[in-house]
């Protein structure tokens, strides 16, 4: 049998089984495993991170045409972590998904460097996690 998923993420075998799984503890992200269906072994992972706003699951849509999504475009020995970034307070009010704090709302610059770095910090742990799944094959996990 497979291990279990890290916390915080629901492992799912195609999309029409996804649900959020809300974490314990706030400062850990959120989101879903999609690992390959049936007996397709597992040979690459993608930790995919979604764009400003968004949250993982959005890219759990059936039918979405992306690779680990049944249909046409399914990448059998794909694992795909989709993350989700905490909810963080931008400086102009708003409290959002982002993977850091803005500086302001009309640039990308970084606003406060200890957000990103938890990012950076978390990351690097799912990355980590992915590697050992695939026996230490560093060259099969893709950060996207």
């Amino acid at each position: 049998p497979a291990p279990p998923p890290p916390s915080g993420r629901k492992e799912v075998e195609g999309e029409e089984d996804g649900e959020e799984l809300e974490d314990e503890e706030d400062e850990e992200q959120e989101g879903y495993a999609v690992s390959p269906v049936g007996d397709n072994p597992h040979r690459c992972t993608l930790i995919y991170l979604h764009g400003f706003t968004l949250q993982g699951g959005d890219y759990m849509e059936p039918g979405s045409g992306l690779p680990w999504s049944l249909g046409d475009s399914y990448a059998p020995g794909l694992r795909v972590v989709l993350p989700s970034a905490p909810c963080r307070a931008q400086p102009w009010g708003d409290e959002i998904p982002s993977w850091y704090v803005y500086a302001s709302p009309q640039s990308n610059r970084v606003g406060d460097a200890a957000a990103l770095e938890a990012t950076r910090s978390e990351l690097a742990e799912r990355v980590r996690e992915e590697v050992e799944l695939l026996g230490g094959e560093a060259h099969r996990v893709f950060l996207g």
